[in-house]
């Protein structure tokens, strides 16, 4: 029923002539093909042998800074990065060829040369991808996923029986929730990998836009070589029935719109922008502009309803009625430290006329949020929400209005 689904009720053929109107939809090629890495062949059988040509994309990819460019201070030239190598104890420089390598090996160090290096990472193993078998998707270890995972798709030029094989194995893969383990060797210089292909359907986001286009995902999976054990700890208490039910209602509470995860700026990579912008044009950056974004990675405790509020005291109160006693005690009240809290009747009349101090010459912006929310603690404030919250409540308390 899923198998027909997925065709729409109509033959191979005319799920075929459909899937290339699909491929050849702008919004995906838009998609696709600026983040085309390579294209190699998807080899399940060797005999007889059975091959699709398929491309892989990378739908995301870690924006970066990109690192600065050395310049002659004087003609504002480029500079030319030259490496040497010397001798350690002398500081004799040393040439190519006569320099060796070695790797340790049994407490020894094994010499070895260029050449015999290239004969130790040469693989007789082609380029492409190699299928193992298929095993059931949700035995699959997702905590074991080394970095984010590629998209598959088979290539256009490659004709229609290419499109048409690489169809049916990811509708019976989607149909049959089973993914494909497969050796990955995108590039002949490149290491193998275990990879795990997962069929995915398509899914847009609410402007229409294509959020991931059906097809196969290539989720990297260590060797046996590189998994490491955890060492086991001994299970604690479980909590209260009570305290589980708080807990349900406090994440219902906080859901996030899956959209609004599309919209969270790197705040790293704004701020070196802004900061180059502002120099190309001999501005100052708007740093309330730069917090703006930094801040929306922050939760906002002024945006908690009523409701969020209560099912945090539910939970709280669930757990231990004298919560926020017992971490203060701890010192796990937000200070930072392991010391105990100086409770707030306990503050000096110098504590207060230091921190007066400090608001009058305008210098608690500088202080850190750790070091604000001792201040408050000393004024007997709340210590919720950002930086400029706290700067805002330790002026209104000490300074006139």
């Amino acid at each position: 029923d899923d198998g027909e689904d997925m065709m729409g009720g109509r033959s191979a053929e005319e799920a075929l002539c459909g899937r290339r109107v699909w491929l050849l939809e702008q919004e995906i090629i838009g998609v696709l093909n600026p983040r085309s890495l390579s294209k190699v062949p998807w080899v399940m059988s060797t005999s007889p042998r059975v091959e699709v040509q398929v491309k892989l994309y990378a739908l995301t990819m870690e924006a970066k800074v990109k690192g600065s460019i050395w310049l002659d201070g004087k003609t504002n030239r480029r500079v030319k990065v030259v490496t040497e190598k010397s001798n350690k104890e002398s500081g004799e420089l040393l040439l190519a060829s006569q320099i060796e390598r070695y790797f340790p090996y049994g407490g020894r160090e094994i010499v070895i040369s260029e050449e015999e290096l290239s004969k130790v990472r040469a693989l007789d193993s082609d380029k492409g991808l190699r299928l193992l078998g298929f095993i059931a998707q949700d035995q699959l270890p997702w905590e074991h996923n080394l970095r984010a995972p590629y998209f598959i798709y088979p290539a256009p030029e490659a004709g229609d029986n290419n499109l048409l094989v690489f169809t049916g194995v990811w509708q019976e893969m989607l149909k049959q929730r089973r993914a494909a383990i497969c050796v990955s060797r995108p590039r002949a210089n490149v290491p193998p990998r275990l990879v795990a292909l997962v069929a995915g359907k398509e899914r847009r986001g609410e402007d229409g836009r294509v959020m991931a286009p059906d097809g196969l995902h290539m989720i990297p999976l260590p060797f046996c070589d590189d998994i490491r054990s955890v060492p086991s700890h001994p299970k604690g208490e479980d909590p209260p029935p009570a305290a589980v039910e708080a807990m349900g209602r406090l994440i219902d509470r906080f859901e996030l719109q899956t959209d609004s995860l599309r919209s969270l700026e790197n705040p790293q990579l704004y701020r070196h922008f802004k900061f180059l912008e502002a120099i190309s044009l001999s501005e100052l950056a708007d740093e309330s502009d730069l917090k703006a974004v930094e801040e929306a990675l922050m939760p906002d405790p002024e945006s908690y309803g009523d409701d969020e509020i209560q099912a945090v005291r539910d939970f709280k109160e669930a757990i231990d009625p004298d919560f926020d006693s017992h971490c203060s005690a701890r010192g796990g009240g937000g200070g930072g430290g392991g010391g105990r809290k100086r409770p707030r009747d306990e503050a000096s009349a110098d504590d207060k006329a230091n921190i007066a101090k400090l608001a009058e010459e305008g210098k608690l912006e500088k202080l850190t949020v750790d070091m604000l929310k001792d201040h408050c603690r000393t004024l007997g404030l709340p210590v919720g929400g950002r930086k400029g919250d706290l700067v805002e409540r330790i002026k209104s308390k000490l300074l006139p209005p």
